[in-house]
């Protein structure tokens, strides 16, 4: 009956079954996320090989938090992406945060479907430990708003198996809508947020932001919770940082180039 039951294994091996050995090896490394109280509630921090979402809108903390991932994985020395849909990265506001841009690839698709395979690149390169894919839509305008299409599920099953095996952590930013789904290995929602400022009165000046962030869902085995996080204003008078040529830019494959003109001086002949 045994060697019955271990050819039986032997054959199945074939068609994806895994073993416990191969199951240790697959459970996921943590890597700090610089918060302690956001690493305890991740059971250790940011799962690597995962898809992380971070659930928000256009005006929550969701942003700064990601800021704040990239800032400490570059200040490291890793090299990491960001897939920005809606056009919102600010490379300034980000080196005063502390994002080293010199190790940090900016993607800019105009379409949803390219943001999808510029994810898709990134982590299939395994060049990146942490990719960030902005899907949070900016701001309407007063009026009816048309909702771009939703990626499919085969999307994100293809970006979260690029992901794991690149043991790259993917974390995506949405308004609530179209997101992983049930591909995240964790949402995080900022449920409460709150602006400190120093001084009173009209001339006061911004300090920093209180934010509460939630567990909402998991599949990671954790309990629910949230974390009090703390993030100072990134400089009370900045100065003018200018982006070094490092920093990539990419464009979607349908944008049209700017071309640089000059004008000729013309003069009277002789």
């Amino acid at each position: 009956m045994a060697s019955e039951l271990g050819a039986l294994l032997l054959e199945l091996r074939g068609h994806g079954l895994l073993g416990a050995e191969e199951l240790r090896q697959r459970r996921p490394t943590r890597a700090s996320t610089g918060f302690a109280a956001l690493d305890a509630l991740l059971g250790g921090g940011l799962p690597q090989g995962r898809v992380i979402e971070l659930a928000g809108n256009a005006t929550s903390a969701a942003t700064a938090i990601a800021i704040r991932l990239l800032a400490r994985w570059t200040t490291e020395g890793w090299p990491c992406a960001l897939v920005d849909r809606p056009f919102t990265f600010d490379p300034r506001s980000a080196s005063e945060a502390g994002v080293e841009l010199s190790r940090l690839l900016w993607c800019r698709p105009n379409q949803l479907a390219h943001a999808a395979r510029a994810a898709d690149v990134v982590l299939g390169s395994g060049a990146f430990p942490l990719v960030v894919l902005d899907l949070v839509p900016p701001p309407a305008p007063p009026g009816p708003r048309r909702r771009e299409k939703l990626l499919a599920e085969g999307a994100w099953v293809r970006l979260a198996r690029r992901a794991e095996a690149a043991r790259a952590t993917l974390v995506v930013l949405t308004d609530g809508h179209g997101g992983p789904g049930a591909m995240a290995a964790a949402t995080l929602q900022p449920v409460k947020q709150r602006a400190r400022f120093m001084g009173q009165g009209p001339g006061r000046t911004f300090e920093g932001l209180s934010i509460t962030v939630g567990l909402q869902r998991n599949k990671l085995g954790l309990p629910p919770g949230t974390a009090e996080l703390e993030l100072g204003a990134p400089a009370h008078f900045p100065t003018r940082v200018e982006p070094p040529p490092a920093l990539a830019a990419v464009a979607a494959p349908d944008a049209q180039p700017v071309r640089a003109t000059s004008k000729r001086r013309r003069g009277r002949g002789r």
